[in-house]
């Protein structure tokens, strides 16, 4: 029975944060767009989305005779090395946001796309201290977060990823999927009181939370 309570909580977390990869690209991805103000051209200046910022990273070496991207921006290295991950460029990716760090060490984002890179490249312990700076300089940064507890399933090693939980669930305390996974961390610590109590915190904020229930109920037999 603990055996398939375990493989349920993996499941679950993989299940939830495996498809991060858009999160990363959201919160890596959109600030480019926040340069528009120090442009004049009307490409910059309206309301941008998704679409408009990949296709401004996309001209952006030909669009240099139309308009003029600040090299020395953080936020705009961050966001062409979000490119280059996406293109599989890891080496060009990894160069923009250690240019970004450069910049300024405290842009969080650019320590999550560090991270990811060197993840993909097979260095996970630089990934993991990568990922502990972004978390260092914004705890509130839900997807850095969102990667520390999948990175603790893959090392079993629960011990940052609950504590950046905890830290993230008090100043984000409604979200409830974030608190599910501080629930799952729990039960795959073998800390079921703990679990107990963030469920019966969850259950609070929504009483008919039909996952919670269920994993109430699954505790209560352990």
């Amino acid at each position: 029975h603990g055996n398939a309570w375990e493989l349920f909580c993996r499941n679950y977390l993989y299940s939830k944060l495996e498809p991060i990869w858009g999160q990363a690209e959201n919160e890596l991805g959109l600030n480019v767009i926040s340069l528009r103000s120090q442009d004049q051209s009307s490409y910059l200046n309206k309301i941008p989305d998704w679409g408009d910022a990949v296709r401004a990273l996309n001209t952006y070496r030909d669009a240099l005779s139309t308009f003029t991207l600040r090299s020395d921006s953080d936020v705009l290295q961050v966001n062409l090395g979000t490119l280059d991950l996406q293109k599989e460029n890891n080496e060009t990716a990894l160069e923009r946001f250690r240019g970004a760090l450069e910049i300024n060490p405290k842009n969080d984002r650019a320590w999550v796309g560090l991270a990811l890179v060197h993840n993909l490249m097979g260095d996970h312990a630089l990934a993991q201290a990568n990922l502990e700076n972004a978390v260092d300089v914004n705890p509130f940064n839900r997807t850095a977060v969102q990667l520390a507890a999948v990175w603790a399933v893959r090392d079993k090693n629960f011990g940052n990823a609950i504590s950046y939980l905890e830290t993230y669930l008090n100043q984000s305390e409604f979200d409830e999927e974030m608190s599910l996974v501080l629930v799952h961390l729990f039960c795959l610590d073998n800390r079921y009181d703990l679990a107990q109590i963030e469920i019966d915190r969850l259950l609070l904020w929504n009483p008919v939370h039909q996952q919670a229930l269920v994993i109430e109920k699954e505790i209560c037999e352990q």
